[in-house]
This record gives structure tokens, sequence and C-alpha cells, in this order.
């Protein structure tokens, strides 16, 4: 009975996967087309993340980067307001040629800006820009710290998913197996129910499974990273 049950159930995961397979080609396929119904090859590409290079670089994500344009435009927006305060002269110099009846003729002006009127024209204005300028200033600090709680948190889980399998690589596994191999020994003298063996069997393929979904979400994380740290690539 408990024999039949494993079976069902391992059916039922194996279904469960082929789903979970069919749904990640059908997303892949909207990318890459026809070519994601081929079979791989390989392991995936392996990705060491650098989180010190991620941290230090972090200014160079495009979703950060555009603030610091906004920024630079924002203070020469402040500076032409605050140019426009002060005072400025220029001269023109003109050459007219005429009929010679008249002769040439040669004119010089000189003009003067006199910013008038500024506690109610030029300050209000600078006041604008500059309340402008610390809005983009105050978001762009807010998607920093977006951002980089974002990033710790995938190191953070990738660094445990790597220690994570690591173990079930080093320990887990081999216990697995030694379990397996000791209850086998042991029913076949006699000494353990088959039970016992249907028991260490489902262990070691238990652990086999989660090591199979701690690996995919090590991909997922890294390749994330990795699309962020070509992101901010200079």
């Amino acid at each position: 009975m408990q024999s039949r049950q494993e079976s069902i159930a391992l059916e039922d995961r194996r279904d469960d996967l082929e789903r979970d397979l069919s749904k990640a080609r059908a997303d892949l396929a909207r990318w890459v087309g026809a070519i994601a119904t081929e079979p791989l090859t390989g392991p995936p590409p392996a990705y060491t993340p650098n989180p010190e290079h991620l941290r230090h670089n972090l200014d160079r994500h495009p979703d950060i980067a555009i603030f610091g344009i906004q920024e630079d435009s924002g203070r020469a927006e402040v500076n032409l307001a605050k140019a426009a305060k002060k005072s400025d002269w220029a001269v023109e110099l003109d050459y007219e040629h005429r009929a010679p009846l008249f002769g040439d003729m040669i004119s010089v002006q000189f003009t003067f800006d006199l910013p008038i009127f500024a506690k109610t024209r030029q300050n209000p204005q600078i006041a604008a820009r500059e309340q402008e300028l610390e809005r983009v200033s105050a978001e762009r600090e807010s998607m920093v710290r977006d951002h980089m709680a974002q990033l710790e948190a995938l190191l953070a889980e990738q660094t445990a998913l790597v220690r994570q399998i690591d173990r079930i690589d080093q320990d887990w596994l081999p216990l697995g197996q030694q379990k397996v191999d000791l209850t086998l020994a042991e029913y076949r003298s006699g000494q353990e129910p088959l039970t016992s063996v249907l028991d260490a069997r489902k262990f070691l393929i238990d652990t086999r499974m989660k090591r199979i979904d701690l690996a995919a979400r090590r991909a997922a994380i890294e390749t994330e990273l990795s699309y962020l740290s070509e992101e901010m690539q200079p």
C-alpha cells in the first residue's frame, strides 16, 4: 500500500514539473521564438556576483542615472534664474552703406538690463527652480534606497542558497545515500522491513528535489544580478 502511495505521489510531482516546464518554455518563446523548444545543452552559465562592485556602481543603474541628468538640468535652471536677477549690459555696433548723396553711417547702441521688482519676479522663479531641484534629489535618494534594499535582499538570498546547496552536496546527499544503502542491506538480511527502505529512498529523492528547487532559485537570482551588473557597466 505504501509503495503504491509513493508511486502516485511521484507521478503527481512529475506532472507538476512537466506543467512548470511547459509554462517556462511558453514564457521563453515570447522572447526568443521557436528556439525556445530546442533542448538545452550543458550547464547554465556560471556567475559569481561582486557585491562591492554592485554597491559601488549603483548610481550607474538606468533607473538612478536618469535622476543625475535631471539634477544637472535643474542646477542649470537655478543658475539661469539667479543670473536673471543680476543687471547686464550689451553694446551693438551697426554700419550702414548708403547712397553717395548721404554717405555711410555708423551707429552704436548700448542696452542695460536692470532687473526690477526682484521680490515679485526673479525671487519666486529662483525659489521654484530650487524646489524642483530638491524634489528631483529627494526622488533620487528614494530610488537609491529602494534599489539598495533590493540589491541587498538578492545578495543575501544568493549567499544563503549557495550555502544550502553546498550542505546538500556535502552532507545531506551522502547521508541519504548511506541511509538507503544501509536500510537496503538490513532489509535483505531480514533486519528491516520494506517500509524502512521506502522511507530512506523517499528522503533521498526529496533531498534531490530540494536541491533542484534551490538551484533553480539560485539561477534566477544570479541571472537578475548579472543583468543588474551589466546594466551598470560604464
